[in-house]
């Protein structure tokens, strides 16, 4: 049996909500906490889950002495840069991110550039292409 990949949620909105429920009923992997500068928000959903919450990745890794496999980044999009250099900082090696990357095309090149030269992993969650009433649109 493969080993759990241990994760971190990095905002507490509708979609860090969303991501959390279901990293958390996969057995696949092991959220450790939810992260966000709104410490209370993050504590109410960690709460829900009987996970810990914390303000920064940095926390995380002080208060679990463990080596995070990935982050999940649903925070607001203003904020993904300062996240991608904290996880850089932290030496996570993958991060999926909500879409939009950034704010703009020259700054999503950079962070990708940013990302890449420091070997993180970027995906970037655009699920909504397979969703049918998208995809009814195309038709």
């Amino acid at each position: 049996r493969e080993e759990s990949k241990k994760v971190v949620v990095v905002g507490s909105g509708r979609m860090g909500a969303i991501r959390t429920g279901l990293l958390y009923a996969n057995p696949k992997f092991d959220v450790v906490g939810v992260v966000d500068t709104n410490f209370d928000a993050a504590h109410s959903l960690a709460n829900s889950f009987h996970l810990k919450a914390y303000r920064n990745l940095g926390e995380v890794l002080k208060d679990t002495h463990c080596f995070l496999d990935g982050v999940i980044c649903s925070s607001p999009t203003f904020s993904h840069t300062s996240v991608v250099e904290e996880a850089i900082d932290c030496n996570v090696s993958h991060m999926f991110l909500e879409k939009p990357i950034e704010e703009s095309a020259p700054k999503i090149e950079a962070l990708f550039g940013l990302a890449s030269q420091h070997e993180l992993q970027l995906c970037c969650g655009f699920q909504r292409r397979f969703d049918p009433s998208y995809r009814s649109a195309l038709d």
